[in-house]
């Protein structure tokens, strides 16, 4: 039997790290399955959803159109949207405020892009330990 695939939505308007992220995956050899958003009005339509795929982990970028990070961050909070799925906000924005205010609004962890294969790996390992941990 298989082992299950590690099921990670990503809402991030930037569709190169959809592909690097995706690819990083393979390279790791992490059986798994990526949902791709492109902002937070997507992501709470898909969370409100009656019927929804089962998720490991939700990755939420801060700077996105329509609307932010952290401004889907509240709502999800707000509403109860992520029933017990680990969040996590990945973003280039550096900075004690920004992971600060993150975890405040609910997310389990924050974590800089990466931009290197090493960084990747350190990446995905977080998420997966992330998802265990829930």
């Amino acid at each position: 039997m298989a082992p299950a695939a590690f099921s990670i939505l990503l809402t991030d308007d930037d569709a190169h790290f959809h592909f690097l992220l995706k690819r990083m995956f393979e390279l790791c050899s992490v059986p798994h399955e990526i949902i791709f958003l492109m902002d937070g009005v997507q992501l709470l339509e898909f969370l409100d959803r009656p019927q929804r795929p089962r998720l490991d982990c939700i990755v939420i970028d801060l700077n996105m159109p329509r609307k932010n990070g952290f401004e889907a961050l509240l709502e999800i909070r707000k509403k109860n949207l992520a029933r017990n799925t680990p969040i996590v906000v990945a973003s280039h924005a550096s900075g004690e405020h920004q992971a600060e205010k993150a975890i405040g609004l609910g997310a389990q962890l924050y974590l800089e892009k990466p931009s290197g294969i090493d960084e990747f790996k350190t990446f995905i390992a977080k998420l997966l330990e992330t998802a265990e941990t829930r």
